[in-house]
């Protein structure tokens, strides 16, 4: 192949791209504005915390994220958390369990029609075997 690509943007999915080509047998360049990569799946650390840009947790059931991160050759870089989050809004902290379905359904940062959305989205997921 002998196509030139130029990604612009390297978060998750401008990396995934790039690795996608490449293993395509496609030539390709990343560009990429700030002075690290990961986009909105990064951190930062802030008066001794670290401060993760997005949730980017996610259950071993995501199996592609899995084995794109595992032909990386990441895999030993996943770091294990408690299973808890937390979200600080308007000076409170908002704790909820990973993968909790009462948690999710009590959790007071998502309205009650995100929810239904969420919903609506994971049990067609669902259907599509992707969960």
């Amino acid at each position: 192949m002998d196509t030139n690509v130029v990604i612009i943007g390297a978060g998750i999915a401008g990396l995934a791209a790039g690795y996608q080509l490449k293993k395509d047998g496609c030539d390709s360049i990343i560009l990429e504005a700030l002075s690290f990569v990961g986009g909105r799946m990064s951190s930062e650390e802030c008066q001794g915390f670290i401060i993760d840009k997005a949730a980017y947790t996610f259950p071993d059931a995501h199996r592609n994220l899995r084995s794109f991160i595992q032909a990386l050759g990441f895999r030993d870089h996943l770091v294990p958390t408690s299973g808890t989050t937390s979200t600080f809004s308007g000076g409170r902290e908002y704790q909820i369990k990973i993968g909790s379905p009462m948690d999710f359904l009590k959790y007071k940062l998502l309205s009650g029609r995100n929810k239904r959305d969420m919903i609506k989205l994971f049990l067609y997921a669902q259907s599509l075997g992707k969960t």
